[in-house]
């Protein structure tokens, strides 16, 4: 994950590099207020540590030209089911329309054609349509 000023960047704030958890002064928050997306797929076990490099690569990319861009990779842990991994992304903005189709592209060749895409905003920002 690329810093998003130079810091390291952590769900709601930045945090001054190998952070002890003491307050951060001097430098404001990042907060993610708008849309996140989770997007999961499964994919053969065999092709796990290739894909998983690839999309690694891929979100880093994203993250060094898009400032603020939180993008993570996460492996279900249950033991005996298929492999299921899932991608995040998060921007202080949120994440609209054309930075999905951005991500979309970023990945697409590394990732399976069937991808679930949930979008989802804080709990504190209200109920929409």
């Amino acid at each position: 994950m690329a810093p998003c000023c130079g810091w390291v960047t952590s769900p709601t704030r930045c945090l001054p590099p190998n952070d002890d958890g003491a307050a951060t002064t001097g430098h404001r928050a990042h907060a993610m207020t708008g849309r996140a997306l989770f997007v999961y797929w499964r994919i053969d076990a065999g092709d796990l540590p290739a894909t998983v490099a690839a999309v690694r690569a891929a979100q880093a990319q994203l993250a060094s030209a898009w400032p603020g861009l939180q993008a993570r990779l996460w492996q279900r842990s249950d033991p005996g089911v298929p492999a299921t991994v899932m991608e995040t992304y998060a921007a202080p903005d949120g994440i609209d329309a054309a930075a999905q189709a951005r991500i979309d592209a970023a990945v697409a060749g590394h990732v399976p054609a069937q991808r679930h895409v949930e979008a989802f905003l804080p709990a504190d920002s209200g109920f929409r349509d």
